[in-house]
């Protein structure tokens, strides 16, 4: 489990980090910013409180994981039809 909690909170981090590097100094609307943070900050609070696990935190931490997976399948998937568009 430990290693699941780390991989979380990894990865909510680095989606926080990587998104506000990305779009510092990019004039970008602030809701392009802020989507990932709705992902990384739950992915942050339920890594920390998997310390002490509950059925409730079992629950939320395999829903948030199912969350980030679903988004970003469903980004590629998105990306590859794009590419596949304008490569015509």
């Amino acid at each position: 489990m430990m290693f699941w909690r780390i991989w979380a909170a990894l990865l909510g981090s680095s989606l926080m980090i990587g998104e506000t590097i990305r779009s510092w100094g990019q004039g970008r609307n602030l809701l392009f910013v802020l989507d990932d943070f709705c992902i990384g900050v739950p992915l942050v609070v339920v890594a920390v409180l998997m310390a002490n696990p509950t059925p409730a935190r079992w629950c939320a931490f395999s829903a948030l994981i199912g969350l980030v997976v679903s988004i970003r399948l469903a980004g590629t998937a998105r990306s590859a039809r794009l590419n596949a568009t304008v490569g015509r």
